[in-house]
């Protein structure tokens, strides 16, 4: 063991076995949501009620005066004094801590004096709050670190992990991420669906970075420069992607919390704290968060239970509107349910079942309702996550007509084993799979049902027009088939090569008869590649003119190619004069 080496082991044992005495500044949530003293208790409430916070500190003169209460100011409200200054019914007996007091001292002031909420100061400022929650999760986290009651709390730290689960080069990645943060003064870490993975030892290389204690386009841009990359800004949503040469991305997001105006709608964001920023996600499994800067690379911080969801293999929410304010997590809760092999929590089953009740999906965008539902579709356990979603009766939120069960079930599958049996093929031609499970999920809905619905969904995109508007040419090819009257390889070639081939899967899997699957799969492995050995060139040698002739000669050409009456080059060159004879008279 080198010197380097053993000094890295030293300094991973002490930080996963000793931990620092905690301050106010370590737990307390922040930035603290505060209210004015004079505005009118009406708004007081409703900036309560928006921030889903119990509590706030009341400023007069950038002093704080009190600490007003929803109960508070909901009653007030109730009994008519809406329009009263908040300040006026704010307790004034209050205590408040520095942001370096020992955890020990905020215990006797919250739990010995009861009081709901401390605001933390600093310089005359306040800059945090702390609350009986935080000292709760506290007391969790102890409890669960410390099962004999004794000794320090254990962090966790999986540095290692990242290195060995990692590719090198995200590895530097993000250990220069880390470097950044630390020289730009703000707190960055890894967040999400990416460290969920990397704790159940999934592979997942989409990357989310959140700033904490300063401003995330700021930081990527910091970043992108140190690097040489681009960087594309969200002002809007304080969120940036940077982009690197070989068009690999990773989103850097300011730490925010989200509120909505109603049901259903976009996000009103606001630059917030790392605790709050998990908060706002929609499954305690995704609120795991990585600490990237130098000092505390691969310290894992988990306010809400995340790792314990994971072991138990459970999806729940974190707050009881969640389906409320953002139905699509239906979609999500389903997805990852059949993804993962999670099963849903009953509660969270529950307020599932109550979105459906209210019609949620119905405030929902097409847009934003496609995109999940797309995500679904290319999962391998789409055909799972459909079935469930059916039982919930989301589906028919989604369009009445859409129908499932056995026999569509079996279409779905029979539409991605058609898939993968071209992807075996190796041609160069690549399909949208989920494409060509959309139109299998969609089956049972007449042509005007299911251009109605494609439009609400809003899709667009050439390659995503093309295949949806070839829909209906697709089940008029299929009929044809069915009939036995196209006979010769020419009449399938001409009949079968204007569809896409996501079309063409789904014709697969839907064919009755084996008579019309063998003539769509001779298209596919044999027509639908077919050249002839003469080119126009070769034409012109033989005496043909430019223009139209041409055109019509190599497409009788390539009608005698298909149906195996000019096998040879030779063949070809005897059919093209005879060509040249007849149309020379």
């Amino acid at each position: 063991v080198t010197l380097v080496q053993a000094k890295e082991r030293l300094i991973t044992a002490i930080m996963e076995n000793v931990a620092p005495r905690k301050k106010a500044e370590d737990i307390m949530s922040y930035p603290p949501i505060m209210a004015d003293a004079s505005m009118p208790l009406k708004d007081a409430a409703a900036l309560l009620r928006r921030y889903n916070i119990n509590a706030a500190p009341a400023l007069s003169s950038g002093r704080v005066i009190g600490v007003i209460t929803r109960q508070v100011a909901d009653k007030a409200v109730y009994h008519g004094l809406g329009s009263s200054p908040a300040g006026d019914y704010a307790t004034t007996n209050f205590d408040y801590v520095d942001y370096d007091t020992p955890v020990e001292k905020i215990r006797e002031k919250v739990v010995g004096r009861g009081q709901r909420l401390l605001p933390v100061i600093k310089n005359k400022k306040v800059v945090g709050v702390i609350t009986r929650t935080d000292l709760l999760k506290l007391l969790q986290e102890e409890l669960a670190s410390r099962p004999d009651g004794k000794g320090a709390a254990r962090r966790r730290v999986i540095a290692g992990l990242m290195r060995e689960r990692l590719p090198k080069w995200l590895f530097d990645i993000l250990t220069d991420a880390g470097r950044v943060a630390e020289a730009t003064g703000v707190k960055a870490f890894i967040v999400g669906g990416f460290v969920r993975d990397l704790i159940m030892r999934r592979e997942d290389l989409d990357v989310d970075i959140v700033i904490e204690g300063g401003d995330g386009i700021r930081f990527a841009e910091a970043f992108a420069k140190s690097r040489g990359l681009m960087v594309r800004p969200h002002t809007r949503f304080k969120t940036a992607v940077v982009i690197f040469p070989d068009g690999y991305k990773i989103d850097v997001a300011t730490a925010r919390l989200e509120f909505y105006e109603k049901p259903g709608a976009l996000p009103t964001v606001e630059q917030s704290s790392l605790k709050l920023d998990l908060y706002r996600r929609d499954f305690i499994i995704n609120t795991l968060a990585v600490a990237v800067n130098p000092e505390k690379f691969g310290e894992v911080t988990d306010f809400f239970g995340a790792e314990r969801d994971i072991k138990d293999k459970t999806i729940r929410v974190l707050h009881n509107l969640s389906f409320v304010e953002d139905p699509t997590r239906v979609l999500r809760a389903i997805r990852f349910s059949g993804k993962f092999g999670f099963k849903i929590e009953k509660h969270t089953l529950n307020l599932i079942k109550n979105a459906v009740k209210l019609d949620v999906f119905r405030r929902v965008s097409g847009p934003r309702t496609l995109e999940e539902l797309k995500t679904i579709l290319e999962e391998e356990s789409a055909a799972k996550a459909i079935n469930a979603l059916d039982e919930l009766g989301v589906l028919e939120l989604i369009h009445a007509g859409i129908k499932w069960g056995t026999e569509r079930e079996l279409l779905f599958e029979r539409t991605r084993e058609a898939l993968a049996w071209h992807r075996l093929l190796y041609t160069k031609d690549a399909t949208e799979d989920w494409l060509a499970l959309f139109l299998a999920l969609t089956d049972a809905l007449s042509q005007d049902e299911f251009s109605a619905l494609c439009k609400r969904l809003s899709i667009t995109g050439r390659k995503n027009l093309v295949v949806i508007n070839a829909r209906h040419d697709g089940l008029k090819a299929l009929a044809r088939l069915a009939t036995g009257l196209v006979t010769k390889n020419s009449a399938l070639y001409g009949l079968l090569n204007p569809l896409p081939l996501e079309v063409i899967a789904y014709l697969i899997a839907k064919a009755q008869k084996e008579s019309v699957k063998k003539a769509l799969v001779v298209y596919v492995t044999k027509l639908k590649t077919a050249v002839t050995e003469l080119s126009g060139a070769d034409l012109k040698k033989m005496g043909l003119q430019e223009g139209r002739l041409i055109g019509d000669a190599l497409k009788a050409l390539f009608d005698k190619k298909l149906d195996g009456e000019a096998p040879a080059r030779a063949d070809e060159e005897d059919f093209i004069r005879r060509f040249l004879k007849r149309n020379s008279m």
